[in-house]
């Protein structure tokens, strides 16, 4: 993992995002770029050295100044190369156009989506985020303390074409050997059934690509995916919930709907979300 990415408005939520990537940018020795919106048309003069030179030409301001100076003293503490974008284009754009000329391995932003207006606004725009790149977005509640992955949900439909998603999530990730992987699938579509000797056929080729590695199979039942998880996690206890959002198939079906971007929102583990170009 050489470059990682991370939004903030500096909100409680997109500080967990920032500590975050900046622990998962030291523990991989990535490069650390931070992006931060403006929100607003204004004047702004920026350049990068050993403390940023920031002006802002704009009422109450100052505090983002702050914010950006603290987390340039922090990433020199855990020594981790960091660069900073301030815009005040529109978000979505600029960060369109960060990730196409940045082309980071990851994305970490965080989400809430109950805590009041602003973080209402920063959850919708995480989940456009997610909907709209091709890149890897890890999306945090709270800090992620020590970076511990030893108990990790992935869930699928298994089809034939998220084996490529799954080899990329455990590429990205390198998962120490301690770790134990969950292979879930929430079975919808016939609720009273037993998952159909294909899907569990197909889950045995996932274990396989995760040789080395404990794995665990699962067979949900639950009137809908987002139901489903919320139960799995809720038993599991995962340090972190896998999906994939690269092909088209029940699981991105439904993690496009309302149902499961609540589940984002509100659940309070982080959400990988595995996509990528190609």
């Amino acid at each position: 993992m050489e470059k990682i990415l991370t939004l903030t408005d500096f909100s409680p939520l997109s500080d967990h995002a920032v500590e975050t990537a900046m622990q998962l940018a030291q523990l991989y020795n990535s490069e650390l770029t931070i992006f931060h919106d403006l929100t607003k048309e204004v004047d702004i003069t920026v350049e990068f050295g050993s403390k940023p030179e920031i002006t802002f030409i704009a009422e109450g301001k100052n505090d983002a100044f702050k914010n950006l100076e603290y987390w340039n003293e922090r990433s020199q503490i855990l020594e981790v190369h960091t660069q900073f974008i301030v815009s005040s284009e529109d978000f979505l754009t600029k960060t369109a156009e960060i990730v196409e000329s940045l082309k980071p391995d990851l994305i970490v932003m965080g989400s809430a989506g109950a805590g009041g207006k602003k973080e209402f606004i920063w959850g919708s725009n995480t989940q456009k985020i997610v909907e709209s790149v091709d890149c890897p977005v890890l999306v945090v509640k709270d800090l992620m303390q020590d970076y511990q992955l030893d108990n990790i949900i992935f869930a699928s439909s298994f089809d034939e074409k998220e084996q490529e998603s799954f080899k990329y999530f455990l590429d990205l990730l390198k998962l120490p050997k301690s770790a134990h992987i969950h292979l879930v699938f929430v079975n919808t579509l016939g609720y009273f059934n037993e998952p159909s000797q294909a899907i569990k056929e197909s889950m045995l080729k996932f274990k396989a690509l995760a040789k080395g590695l404990k794995t665990s199979q699962h067979y949900y039942k639950d009137y809908s995916v987002d139901a489903g998880l919320r139960n799995i996690m809720d038993e599991l206890k995962p340090d972190m919930l896998v999906m994939t959002n690269k092909y088209q198939s029940p699981i991105k079906h439904f993690f496009q709907g309302s149902d499961v971007n609540r589940m984002i929102n509100h659940s309070i583990y982080p959400v990988l979300v595995i996509d990528y170009k190609g």
